[in-house]
């Protein structure tokens, strides 16, 4: 549907969409042509779109530097703070991205995709009772994300060798996924 409403009308706004998806989807060369495009080199949300190219790529350090020069720009953006927090995660650094994914949970649009990455973070720092706690929320507060609160709470059953719990998390989470 966005291809056919790039194709029709091109703008920056849809070709980030776009760009986004294709980066989703694992095609990674479209999105880059994409938010390459020098048309919409100043647009934000391109930036932000070529930010996700990198980290699907692994270029965390060339995303982190574009996150901060794009903050400077739109200041408290939740989902910059977002995609700086999972680059942290990325490079292991785990107490980082902690602090700065808690700074996106009081961030409405974004909340869900910050508990997420506060129950990874603390699955990898040992303390998975508060990684449940987070999926908990998680699984409370939004249908959308119920699916990936259900995998956190496998992942914490896996680690302490639960296997029966994680068996079950994850039916719940493929369970989930199909009806949302």
């Amino acid at each position: 549907v966005y291809k056919a409403i790039y194709q029709r009308e091109p703008s920056a706004r849809s070709a980030s969409i776009l760009a986004d998806i294709y980066t989703e989807r694992g095609m990674i060369g479209r999105a880059s042509k994409l938010a390459n495009n020098p048309a919409y080199s100043k647009d934000i949300d391109i930036k932000i779109s070529q930010v996700k190219i990198w980290i699907a790529r692994g270029k965390l350090s060339e995303a982190l530097k574009a996150v901060k020069r794009i903050n400077k720009q739109v200041p408290d953006n939740g989902e910059l703070i977002i995609l700086k927090g999972i680059c942290y995660l990325k490079q292991g650094k785990f107490s980082k991205a902690q602090k700065t994914l808690l700074q996106a949970v009081d961030t409405d649009d974004y909340r869900q995709e910050a508990l997420y990455g506060l129950g990874i973070c603390c699955i990898h720092s040992g303390e998975n009772k508060k990684a449940e706690s987070y999926f908990n929320q998680m699984n409370r507060s939004s249908k959308l994300w119920r699916s990936k609160a259900h995998l956190g709470i496998a992942l914490i059953s896996m680690k302490e060798k639960k296997y029966k719990s994680a068996y079950d998390q994850l039916l719940k989470s493929v369970k989930q996924s199909r009806t949302t």
